[in-house]
């Protein structure tokens, strides 16, 4: 069992989507921690993944603020630098 945590910070599709889509690949490479970019039907997501096994209230909501944070700081850039097609 697991508990996942997301949010959506786009929907597709979008203009220049090749483009948008090496963008999230060279953030998940190492700006996003541990909530990396997903597409979940038609949405960009941030998501996390954990193991309920030993998880605890601490960790739950640190996973919830890092996926909320990395969220906030990307989805209006991305409206922006992506718009709806």
């Amino acid at each position: 069992d697991t508990f996942t945590a997301w949010s959506p910070v786009h929907k597709l599709p979008v203009q220049n989507e090749a483009a948008m889509m090496r963008h999230l690949l060279e953030l998940n490479c190492g700006a996003t921690l541990e909530a990396p970019f997903g597409i979940i039907d038609q949405n960009v997501v941030v998501f996390s993944i954990r193991t309920l096994q030993d998880i605890n209230a601490s960790e739950i909501s640190r996973l919830m603020t890092i996926v909320a944070s990395n969220a906030d700081e990307n989805d209006d850039v991305l409206l922006k630098t992506y718009p709806a097609a």
